[in-house]
C-alpha cells in the first residue's frame, strides 16, 4: 500500500469513528435518528404529506443504468450539516478539508465560520449554503451520488426520506443545484 492509499484509509476510519460518536455530543435539543413518538403518530395517521417540491425522492430505481463510487474513488467534496452544538463536526471539517471540499449546509453561516475559526479552522476549501435542516443525520437524507450509464455523468439521487422532516428532506436538492449536478 502506499503513501496515498494510507492515508485514504485512516482519514476515512478517523470520519468513521468521529461519525460514530456523533450521538454522544451536547446538542439540547437534537432530533434522533430514529423516528420521535411524534413522528411515528403522524406517519401512521396518514395525514403526512411530503412537501411539494421540485423532486419528491425516488421510490424506484431511476431507468438508466447506474454505478456508485468505488470506495477507492477520489472524492471531490464531503456535505455536512453542520451544527456547533456537535463538536465532531468541528473535527471532521478539520480534517476533510485537508482533503476534499467541505460543504457545510447551515442555518447562519457567518456563525459557523466564526466558531470554526474560532477553534483554529481556517475557512479554505470550505463552502457554506445557508439552508434549514431538522437534523445533522445528512447521511440519512442526503443525496446519493452515482454515476448514469454506468460511467457516463454523475447524477445524485435523492431517494424516499423516511422521517417527516421536510427541512431534510429539501438537501439534496440544494445540493444538486450547488453543484449543478442533475437530482433524480
Amino acid at each position: 500500500m502506499n503513501r496515498k492509499d494510507t492515508r485514504y484509509w485512516s482519514f476515512l476510519l478517523l470520519l468513521f469513528t468521529l461519525l460514530n460518536t456523533l450521538g454522544a455530543q451536547e446538542n439540547p435539543n437534537p432530533l434522533p435518528k430514529h423516528l420521535t413518538a411524534t413522528e411515528r403518530a403522524l406517519l401512521e395517521s396518514g395525514t403526512y404529506r411530503p412537501p411539494l417540491q421540485r423532486r419528491s425522492g425516488l421510490t424506484d430505481p431511476p431507468d438508466y443504468p447506474t454505478r456508485t463510487l468505488r470506495e477507492c474513488e477520489e472524492l471531490s467534496a464531503i456535505v455536512i450539516t453542520c451544527d456547533a452544538y456537535y463538536s465532531v463536526l468541528r473535527e471532521i471539517v478539520r480534517y476533510a478539508k485537508e482533503e476534499v471540499e467541505v460543504i457545510n449546509i447551515c442555518e447562519d453561516s457567518l456563525a459557523i465560520q466564526s466558531y470554526l475559526a474560532n477553534n483554529g479552522i481556517d475557512l479554505e476549501r470550505l463552502t457554506f449554503i445557508e439552508a434549514p435542516f431538522n437534523t445533522v443525520w445528512v447521511r440519512d437524507y442526503g443525496p446519493n451520488p452515482v454515476y448514469q450509464n454506468d460511467v457516463d455523468s454523475l447524477v445524485l439521487i435523492d431517494w424516499i426520506y423516511n422521517r417527516p422532516r421536510p427541512r431534510d428532506d429539501r438537501i439534496p436538492d440544494l445540493i444538486g443545484d450547488y453543484l449543478d449536478v442533475p437530482v433524480s
